[in-house]
């Protein structure tokens, strides 16, 4: 970015200036003289439909008045795809969101972050509640390293419940978060795509008990990306692993009542007949404290009990693969690994 200031020409390259030389002078000046006179547009972009910006490094929005400048430009914004980093100090994230939705209201598309400031993830969701309901159908956050407010997520979420046809929700890959799903696979019955992805080394994830709460609504899901934890059979102290013992095989009545949540949740994923992509990992935490249990994740290995195997009657091995004989249109099928074991 080239300017002059006291009567010399700079260059800001990076964070350092430096000054430029007389030829570099007479070239900016012969530039200037021969595109005349700048007339300065007043009137709005009317056919911008899409703004994408992020925040030079350091800079805090500290004032409304920047902001509603340059929002009042943009009346036909349909995808927002930008990081505001907003000083709390002096700044209502809520009057910002307002000041957004209402000089671009016809936002439907919105992508936010990677968010390394704040704490919490507000602004995107105070933008949704902002905005008519029931308009917005896409949603891409990069998460950062700042946590998600579940509660104004929830009812961002359920504000555009039947149009939300994707959801994407990306964290930094050095940090496991738990977050919440339920209102999404409640409330969303349009939803194409859920990317909550979850790789060995950090990421987004569920536990079985939430996935499990409601009913899923989202019959159309095409893609699907979840960590999900609790799906381990629970060890029990003195009990051979069940598929060690000899047969045929009889569960403990703790086995039987998680292979029983198990069935639920593959019976849940079997009925996403419209179903392309899945990429599902299992998250294993500490018995101790519930975090996650960075070595054992690291095993590739690791899969979801039963879920690949056929049932067999004779050993009493449970099975769970036919519940997605339905999925005759998958093409990509992700974390799944192979069973630790015999099984």
């Amino acid at each position: 970015m080239d300017f002059k200031e006291n009567g010399r020409a700079w260059r800001y390259e990076h964070v350092s200036l430096r000054p430029i030389n007389n030829r570099y002078i007479r070239y900016i000046e012969d530039k200037e003289a021969a595109a005349g006179v700048m007339e300065l547009r007043k009137e709005p972009l009317h056919h911008l439909e899409e703004l994408s910006f992020r925040g030079m490094r350091g800079h805090r929005w500290k004032n409304t008045v920047d902001l509603a400048a340059m929002f009042a430009h943009c009346p036909n914004l349909k995808k927002f795809d930008a990081h505001l980093p907003i000083s709390n100090q002096t700044l209502d994230v809520e009057a910002v969101a307002r000041l957004i939705a209402e000089a671009c209201p016809r936002i439907e598309v919105l992508a936010y972050g990677p968010n390394r400031e704040q704490n919490h993830m507000v602004l995107p969701f105070r933008i949704m509640g902002a905005l008519l309901a029931q308009q917005v159908v896409s949603v891409e956050l990069r998460v950062g390293r700042s946590r998600i407010d579940e509660p104004l997520m929830n009812l961002a979420i359920q504000r555009h419940s039947t149009t939300l046809r994707e959801l994407r929700l990306q964290m930094d890959n050095e940090l496991f978060s738990k977050i919440s799903v339920s209102t999404i696979l409640q409330e969303c019955c349009n939803l194409e795509v859920l990317h909550i992805p979850c790789t060995h080394t950090g990421g987004l994830y569920v536990t079985l008990d939430n996935a499990l709460e409601h009913p899923w609504t989202c019959a159309k899901l095409t893609h699907l990306a979840l960590g999900i934890s609790g799906c381990e059979v629970p060890e029990e102290p003195g009990v051979e692993p069940y598929h060690r013992r000899p047969t045929p095989i009889i569960l403990t009545a703790d086995e039987t009542r998680h292979f029983s949540r198990l069935e639920d949740f593959y019976r849940r994923i079997g009925a996403l007949t419209a179903l392309k992509e899945s990429n599902m990992r299992m998250v294993l935490l500490l018995n101790d404290n519930g975090e996650v249990d960075i070595e054992r994740m690291r095993d590739d290995r690791m899969a979801f009990p039963a879920m690949l195997s056929l049932p067999d009657p004779q050993t009493g091995t449970p099975g769970y693969l036919d519940l997605f004989s339905a999925l005759s249109g998958l093409e990509v099928l992700r974390g799944f690994g192979a069973e630790v074991g015999d099984d």
